[in-house]
């Protein structure tokens, strides 16, 4: 009688001290929990439009929504029309976010070249685990355009000659095609004299103006190597 209870005391004594650890993995398990979502970012909705040269401010505010301290890292990737990226910027909170609270990382996004940009913010945990993102896919947030023309380097009628050989194009743009003549080799030579009758209009960050050139070829010519006409005498 007296070893049964012994073994049954020391059964029970066992099946205590394994409920005591179910119970504190149990415990330990649901405190570690770890979570994150984006509650915001910069820009959103339509598409921030910058001119060329200006920066763009970028930002997102991440909750921490686990059930303990932890510290939070932003990344923010822009591409360009063709899927390329062309920007990347990563940062880490500077000491753990409590649970409920928030974090908001920021950036400026130099807008160098004119077009269209799809944007898309995470939550990186460890560097290469996402735990969150914002927007549900890239989507264009940012639309970068030519600066306003102020150029107020010629007028309408004024004698100018260029500075170097010069391309002559059927449109302000690099994009134009030059134009056809029997008296355009490629290029009006250094020197060359005309007459400006167009402009300014601005194309591929440049500024053109359309120039009537006195050995009889008439079209638009980049104001970078052009010069006014000093009167002689």
């Amino acid at each position: 009688m007296g070893r049964r209870m012994e073994r049954r005391s020391r059964w029970l004594r066992m099946l205590a001290l394994m409920t005591a650890i179910g119970l504190s993995a149990m415990a330990l398990s649901g405190c570690t929990r770890v979570g994150a979502t984006i509650r915001g970012h910069e820009p959103a909705g339509n598409p921030k439009e910058v001119e060329a040269g200006e920066s763009v401010p970028l930002s997102v505010t991440i909750e921490n929504t686990g059930n303990r301290p932890q510290r939070l890292a932003a990344r923010a990737i822009v591409w360009d029309g063709q899927g390329a990226e062309v920007a990347r910027f990563e940062r880490s909170s500077e000491a753990d976010v409590r649970p409920g609270a928030t974090f908001t990382a920021t950036w400026s996004y130099p807008a160098k070249e004119v077009g269209d940009y799809w944007l898309q913010f995470f939550v990186v945990r460890d560097s290469d685990t996402m735990m969150a993102y914002a927007p549900e896919r890239a989507t264009k947030l940012i639309t970068v355009t030519l600066p306003a023309i102020a150029s107020e380097k010629f007028e309408l009628g004024d004698r100018i000659r260029v500075t170097t050989n010069l391309k002559v194009r059927v449109g302000p743009g690099l994009d134009q095609p030059e134009v056809e003549s029997p008296n355009y080799p490629g290029s009006v030579p250094l020197g060359s004299l005309g007459t400006v009758i167009g402009g300014p209009e601005r194309g591929n960050q440049y500024v053109w103006w359309k120039i009537e050139y006195d050995r009889g070829v008439t079209g638009w010519s980049a104001e970078d190597w052009i010069e006014h006409m000093r009167p002689r005498g």
